[in-house]
């Protein structure tokens, strides 16, 4: 599951911004998921965007914690695609509209996708993943500027 924080990273492409690039700053939140055999869990993340880098920390609560980095790229229509890790490889596209985007990719552990929400000063997701060594993951998040201390 090391893309997990990855695919929850994509939340954060068009926040109270112009469709072509992310909103800056850290934002932090819960989350639950749930699988078709009735399995479920919570989880929180943390997201930071600086330009176009991408850091993502989930903490699934049983001492699983994923963390991701990776880079957007969106052109002047707003669509984009996201690069991870040194070598740049390509993990998932997508698009945004006015207050929505959404994203799909695939890694070498399954296929994911991921629709956002962008709304008083939050950003609401909803996604799933198919990782081929569990099956079939729901999510569900939503997260808060973390206040200036």
């Amino acid at each position: 599951m090391k893309y997990i924080g990855l695919f929850l990273v994509l939340a954060s492409t068009a926040l109270f911004a112009a469709s072509n690039r992310f909103p800056q700053g850290s934002f932090e939140g819960k989350g639950y998921w749930k699988m078709p055999s009735g399995q479920t869990g919570e989880y929180a993340a943390i997201l930071k965007i600086t330009g176009n880098e991408v850091y993502s920390k989930v903490d699934l609560g049983n001492g699983e914690i994923h963390e991701e980095t990776g880079t957007v790229n969106f052109d002047e229509n707003g669509f984009y695609n996201m690069t991870h890790g040194e070598s740049q490889e390509p993990v998932a596209t997508g698009y945004c509209g006015s207050v929505w985007c959404h994203a799909e990719g695939v890694s070498p552990e399954g296929a994911f996708e991921e629709t956002i929400v962008f709304k008083d000063n939050q950003i609401f997701r909803l996604g799933s993943m198919k990782l081929q060594d569990v099956g079939m993951i729901m999510y569900e998040d939503a997260l808060s500027p973390v206040a200036k201390r």
